[in-house]
């Protein structure tokens, strides 16, 4: 496909959602809320791949390196049944004000800026993000969705707001320990940063 692909309704049943070639792709409507299937996306993939819909539910999420940005926008809930690598260049959005994105593994973002809305977190799996974080609105960052115990949290790039002095970031890491080694505000200050229950630093 040489052009932008877009599906306005749900997509369900498929064993496997695959795409190697797009100059973006939109995804309109829900994704595998009776029957998951898995997500693979290649590295020939352009522009932005964009989940809207109220929920998407993946077995297991595959993003090989290219220069797409990766956009999980769904208003509910976005599922990730397995350890996540984001490997594309062009940056990776996770989560909406209203939505909870939970990955059901390590969540790893390798080579983009990552952009947090919402309530973003793993059941008791590490998260690292490598480059730089930004948060958007009044953001959770959790390792301990559903779980007691909890994990590390590492964000080895600068870390700063989308607006300045108007976005909040509450970090919980259970058991776990939160360790941040990039600038803090140095181009958007946050509103506030705050160290959630059983939070480990």
């Amino acid at each position: 496909l040489a052009g932008a692909l877009t599906v306005s309704g749900n997509v369900d049943g498929l064993s496997a959602l695959t795409l190697s070639q797009a100059a973006g792709a939109a995804f309109l409507g829900n994704i595998g809320s009776a029957a998951p299937g898995s997500l693979s996306v290649g590295n020939s993939i352009t522009g932005t791949l964009q989940f809207t819909g109220a929920s998407a539910t993946f077995t297991q999420a595959a993003l090989d390196a290219g220069p797409y940005l990766a956009e999980f926008k769904n208003t509910n809930a976005t599922t990730i049944q397995s350890n996540t690598q984001f490997n594309n260049t062009g940056g990776v959005w996770l989560g909406v004000p209203s939505s909870q994105v939970t990955i059901k593994g390590t969540l790893e973002v390798t080579s983009s800026a990552v952009t947090l809305a919402g309530v973003v977190g793993t059941t008791g799996k590490n998260i690292q993000f490598l480059q730089d974080t930004v948060v958007n609105g009044t953001t959770k960052l959790e390792t301990n969705l559903g779980s007691t115990s909890g994990a590390n949290i590492t964000l080895q790039g600068a870390l700063n707001g989308a607006t300045p002095g108007a976005d909040s970031i509450t970090l919980t890491s259970g058991t776990g320990t939160i360790t941040a080694t990039g600038l803090v505000g140095a181009t958007n200050r946050l509103g506030s940063i705050i160290l959630g229950p059983n939070a480990g630093v």
